[in-house]
């Protein structure tokens, strides 16, 4: 530990700068520190004084000096907690006859929607939630998984889309994309503004600029029009 390294040429001129160092030591730096035990003790020690001894002294004189030793212990059982807590996640399954274990196996060899879930986790996508009900955390997932299947159908059919026409869009980065990822649809429209004027009788919704070429390439493959972000429901 390097904090230990460095109070091993430290020493104090009385005990109680040693105590103060202790405290100061337990309040900053010691809480920093995590898996690990450290027992802080002050060794007394003696020093011969410095300089030529007087004549007429018989004995040598010293000084007493105080080092502070570190006593550190690997906390195994903590570091195994931590690990297991951060290596925990939930998996859950409207197919009450699978296993824990085969659960996690399907979901591990499905890559592309290991993906999927990863980006409708975002916080992009969904906020922090507490649902205080199982019922409530089942809704949830229903929701979420419908949210994905949307969402793998309208990239599905981008992506049929631009290969049938032999054609490319402009992603993220200025990146010619011809099976762009869901995240890369999702961040193409980043670009769009509407304004919103309230008249009197009506209120009218506009772009602030015209729809860039990428835009209106998704729309027409999704099938959705131009207008569709601007138009009033009724």
């Amino acid at each position: 530990m390097k904090l230990s390294k460095s109070y091993k040429k430290s020493s104090f001129a009385c005990l109680e700068d040693a105590q103060k160092e202790i405290v100061l030591l337990e309040k900053r730096e010691l809480k920093k520190i995590k898996f690990h035990n450290v027992d802080l003790t002050i060794e007394e020690k003696e020093k011969t004084k410095r300089g030529r001894p007087a004549k007429s002294s018989k004995e040598v004189e010293v000084d007493l000096e105080y080092k502070i030793r570190f006593d550190i212990e690997f906390d195994e059982k903590e570091f195994d907690q931590k690990l297991k807590e951060s290596c925990l996640f939930i998996l859950c399954s409207t197919d009450l006859t699978l296993s824990a274990e085969e659960i996690l196996r399907e979901y591990k060899t499905q890559d592309s929607v290991e993906k999927k879930f990863k980006q409708l986790k975002s916080p992009q996508f969904v906020n922090s939630l507490f649902l205080e009900s199982v019922t409530r955390v089942e809704a949830l997932a229903y929701l979420m998984l419908i949210t994905l299947m949307v969402l793998s159908v309208a990239e599905y059919v981008v992506r049929r889309g631009l290969k049938e026409d032999d054609d490319f869009i402009i992603g993220p980065g200025k990146i010619k994309m011809k099976r762009p990822t869901l995240n890369a649809i999702y961040q193409i429209f980043y670009t769009v503004q509407t304004i919103r004027i309230i008249a009197k009788t009506e209120t009218i919704r506009r772009y602030t600029k015209p729809l860039e070429e990428n835009i209106k390439k998704i729309f027409k493959y999704l099938g959705i029009h131009e207008d569709a972000l601007i138009t009033q429901c009724k």
